[in-house]
């Protein structure tokens, strides 16, 4: 059997996006938001943020706005914060 390739998506508000997060150290391309803490803890072969700041269940800017995104990214796993 092959191995398996966990792809992960992670929807949320701006905790998930990294508003407020350290910024990225010197030589990496990215800062240390949830969504790749989570990422290098599941140790998944790749991932996406798809945290917005002042999105929610209850907000003008919902969560269903990136379903079609999420859904095109082909993730194996979805988590929603």
């Amino acid at each position: 059997a092959s191995p398996v390739t966990t792809r992960l998506a992670v929807l949320g508000d701006s905790f998930v996006g990294g508003t407020g997060s350290s910024p990225a150290p010197a030589g990496a391309s990215r800062c240390e938001t949830w969504a790749r803490q989570l990422a290098r803890l599941l140790r998944v072969d790749s991932y996406w943020n798809f945290g917005v700041g002042g999105t929610g269940f209850s907000t003008a800017n919902p969560y269903s706005g990136r379903t079609s995104a999420i859904v095109a990214a082909a993730p194996t796993t979805v988590v929603v914060f």
